[in-house]
């Protein structure tokens, strides 16, 4: 997030402000305020002398309880200013583009309207998303229910502001997304909720218990708490009781029931992690050392061979698979099917003029069901679970 807008102001908002029991968020919500209700988070961290780590999470915070919104949001529709020629001009000219309409028509089953294609190619012109990401934003959309030119728009500059520049992040992105609709899912059915996915609010806050660890067992515990106290399920109050046992490290319900403090808080300045997140945090550091070794050595390669360079280039104008099934027609399809294949042989063939072996530049991750993220759809890997009783049999024998 780039840029904070205050929602609520007066009594209710210093109501939500004592429930969030944040201090950064209360300083960032008076600055925010005091700049004429929105704020560029980077002024906001020299005006308050806070770290931007800080003031993310504040401001994440502000957007869950509905203090504000996130202000880096695409132009009212009445600022699109397109000349319809530079459209069609577009169209016959960049392939990539072309693929990305006939991608959109065929998620909506019928022809973009005008406003619909204005839309589309603001995003695309103005934004800088490559084709391939924005392909993925639109089956994004589409899987969430919720295919229309505005949200595509919103959701790409959501993406851009996130830094969802690259199909590897983008897709990254998608999976946790999708995995995150599952274990949503999975919430409101354990609460009893069968008939509905869960709101974009409500998400964030089993996001945020998924990111915890919280077994499924203080989840009921919590919930049948929450219901004691309020007569109906308060998604805010939930949150808290399971914040209060996250910040204690509470991971059983009989710790809870007992206070068991034995197990030192877990806390981001070092303190101690549950397994799960200890082994969260290996699997995530192993795929970014692996991610960050292979564009190394794919940088090193463009810079020391033009050739090379010049090859990946037009290899990643056809490179996507959503690119790729977007064209119109088969012949179309074929036709850069053709192409990528040809690009792909004279890669392996500039891969062994350089001395290097075919499989260079691909990902080898350890366990290929999971590809090392641990979990395949909502549902624990095999190296994961194993990965999880080395580390307890690990602090078993240290006396942790």
């Amino acid at each position: 997030m780039r840029r904070l807008e205050v929602q609520k102001e007066n009594r209710e908002a210093m109501q939500l402000l004592t429930q969030a029991a944040d201090g950064d968020a209360a300083l960032l919500y008076i600055c925010a305020l005091a700049a004429g209700g929105s704020v560029a988070l980077k002024t906001a961290v020299e005006t308050l002398r806070m770290d931007e780590d800080r003031a993310q999470k504040a401001a994440r915070l502000l957007v869950m309880y509905g203090l504000g919104r996130d202000a880096a949001l695409p132009p009212p529709r009445g600022e699109i200013n397109v000349v319809p020629e530079d459209i069609l001009k577009l169209q016959r000219e960049d392939v990539a583009f072309r693929g990305l309409v006939g991608h959109t028509e065929s998620m909506l089953g019928r022809v973009l309207r005008r406003r619909e294609l204005e839309t589309l190619y603001s995003v695309y012109t103005e934004l800088n998303l490559p084709a391939d990401v924005l392909m993925l934003l639109v089956n994004d959309c589409s899987m969430r229910g919720n295919l229309s030119a505005r949200e595509i728009e919103r959701q790409a500059y959501r993406w851009a502001d996130s830094g969802l520049t690259t199909y590897e992040e983008a897709e990254r992105y998608m999976r946790r997304q999708q995995y995150l609709r599952a274990e949503g899912a999975r919430v409101l059915r354990m609460l009893g909720i069968y008939d509905r996915r869960p709101s974009e609010s409500e998400g964030k806050y089993i996001a945020r218990w998924s990111d915890w660890g919280m077994s499924d067992e203080l989840l009921r515990l919590a919930y049948d708490r929450t219901v004691l106290r309020c007569g109906k399920l308060e998604w805010r109050y939930m949150d808290k009781i399971l914040e209060s046992w996250h910040k204690q490290g509470f991971e059983t319900v009989r710790q809870v029931e007992t206070g068991d403090k034995k197990a030192p808080p877990r806390t981001s300045q070092g303190g101690r992690d549950s397994v799960v997140q200890a082994v969260t945090r290996a699997f995530e550091e192993k795929r970014k050392m692996r991610e960050q070794r292979i564009r190394e050595r794919l940088n090193n390669l463009m810079n020391s061979d033009p050739r090379f360079a010049e090859n990946e280039k037009e290899l990643r104008l056809c490179a996507s698979r959503a690119a790729r099934a977007a064209m119109g027609g088969e012949d179309a399809r074929a036709g850069l099917e053709e192409r990528r294949s040809a690009l792909l042989q004279a890669r392996q063939e500039l891969l062994r003029q350089n001395g290097l072996p075919p499989d260079w530049l691909e990902d080898k991750p350890d366990c290929p069901k999971c590809g090392d993220r641990g979990y395949i759809g909502s549902s624990m890997c095999e190296c994961f679970e194993r990965a999880c009783r080395e580390e307890e049999e690990r602090r078993a024998a240290a006396g942790q």
